[in-house]
């Protein structure tokens, strides 16, 4: 973490380090409201005062996880790195904070808790931590598949498509829908493109959960181009 502030500008302390966050939260009121939570704390803000953004400790964004696709979330993250980001959003399921967590998410706090429980998020992340609601404290675990659906999600993360998927397995093409259906939902994920990235993801860890393996199945290229369930 950095200590003090850039242009040798006097710096608050909490012990002896300061903590630098960038906020880039367009709403007002929510920009207002994470503004306040820091107002008594050590925690320098970037672009106030004087503070450099590019030397922040901790990027927060805020943004809605209900209807976030991990793909385009891990594309918008990647422009602050290498300084990890945290997400005030609104409160939402197990499936949401999965999503964000796999798309590179150091932490997630909900809007209504934010002025409690932000800084102390922030402190986490900066060191190294990755914070959660309590509530959802589980959501980072490995999501449970029956053979069924590792089966099928295999196949459907190779590039096959749901006939094609049906015809191997001997099973209704309404069938692997549904299995693919669950298993998308136990891993967060609304698509095979989406499915695809996290599985194919070492940092996940979920290759040998779907694959069986460690190493990637050959033809795996192709399944960021499959479609979604039809």
């Amino acid at each position: 973490m950095k200590s003090g502030y850039p242009g040798g500008l006097a710096s608050p302390s909490v012990g002896h380090e300061v903590l630098v966050v960038s906020v880039a939260i367009s709403d007002g009121l929510l920009r207002r409201r994470v503004l306040a939570a820091f107002a008594a704390t050590g925690i320098a803000l970037a672009g106030e005062d004087g503070v450099d953004g590019a030397a922040a400790d901790v990027v927060i964004v805020g943004r809605a996880l209900d209807t976030t696709e991990v793909v385009g979330l891990r594309s918008e993250l990647e422009a602050f790195q290498p300084t990890p980001v945290l997400i005030v959003a609104p409160r939402t399921g197990a499936a949401g904070l999965r999503r964000a967590l796999g798309a590179g998410a150091r932490g997630i706090v909900f809007d209504l808790e934010v002025d409690v429980a932000l800084p102390s998020a922030v402190r986490a992340v900066a060191a190294g931590q990755t914070c959660v609601p309590c509530e959802v404290n589980l959501v980072s675990d490995k999501p449970t598949l029956s053979h069924r659906e590792r089966e099928v999600l295999k196949l459907a993360v190779s590039g096959r498509t749901n006939g094609e998927i049906a015809a191997a397995l001997c099973l209704a093409e309404s069938t692997v829908k549904s299995h693919l259906s669950a298993a998308f939902s136990r891993l967060g994920v609304r698509s095979r493109r989406e499915a695809a990235t996290l599985v194919l993801d070492p940092e996940q860890g979920l290759g040998p959960i779907v694959l069986g393996t460690k190493v990637a199945m050959p033809g795996m290229a192709g399944a960021n181009g499959a479609p979604t369930i039809g």
